[in-house]
């Protein structure tokens, strides 16, 4: 567990948002091999199970019963995997940067379904 605030809010945040440029400028490679070793990697746990001390993140409708998040949104959380089924991982401790994000992508969410279907 990273425990510098700053270091998530700031640094983090922004390293995240230019990685397909930095893979792209490292790999001299498309950065849609990226995505292509996360899917890789989702797979394996769908299929083989998610370590027994480990979670993935998978987007999944939600029932509105977890993390705050609307029912009947897609949204990515924390679950196992276990014979091609997923349970979600309940009760991580989220810090109140956390909650705001989640409830920002939330909203953002909302207003495109919203759009879509009236």
């Amino acid at each position: 567990m990273i425990n510098d605030e700053n270091f998530i809010k700031h640094d983090f945040l922004k390293n995240v948002q230019k990685r397909g440029g930095d893979i792209l400028t490292c790999r001299k490679n498309s950065a849609v091999m990226s995505g292509v070793y996360a899917i890789r990697d989702h797979l394996k746990h769908w299929y083989l199970g998610t370590p027994k001390d480990d979670w993935d993140c998978m987007g999944v409708l939600s029932d509105g019963l977890h993390y705050g998040i609307p029912k009947d949104l897609f949204f990515s959380v924390p679950v196992k995997c276990k014979n091609f089924e997923y349970e979600i991982v309940e009760n991580l401790v989220l810090t109140d940067d956390a909650k705001e994000k989640i409830d920002l992508n939330a909203n953002e969410l909302e207003i495109e379904k919203h759009e879509v279907f009236t």
